[in-house]
């Protein structure tokens, strides 16, 4: 990341320059606005990165892209934690094989493909 001084340098400016036009919330909303529209041209990029990762195993990923396609509900995640509650208070016939851990995230790499 570059510094202040940095920018100002590519830039061609002086360092109050930068500032002066940050202090303006017009400058500041059109600074805004470009960044937004780099961040939009990037988005596709970014989701495949995430579908490669969750595909390989990735739990936090494969979790974001559920939730982002609206697949992981909170009815989800409430039975998710029934089933926590059964294994912690062993209410339940279910044994604790790292499987629950797996599914919110506190796994290790026990439960991810290689």
């Amino acid at each position: 990341m570059k510094s202040i001084t940095d920018i100002c340098k590519i830039a061609k400016c002086e360092r109050q320059t930068y500032y002066n036009a940050f202090a303006k919330p017009g400058f500041v909303e059109i600074y805004n606005a470009k960044c937004q529209e780099l961040i939009k041209q990037s988005v596709g990029a970014i989701i495949n990165a995430f579908v490669r990762e969750a595909q390989r195993g990735s739990y936090q990923h494969g979790k974001l892209l559920l939730d982002m396609a609206g697949l992981h509900t909170d009815e989800e995640k409430a039975r998710t934690a029934a089933l926590k509650a059964k294994v912690v208070d062993n209410g339940g016939d279910t044994e604790d094989d790292g499987f629950l851990a797996a599914l919110s995230g506190k796994a290790g790499e026990v439960w991810q493909e290689e």
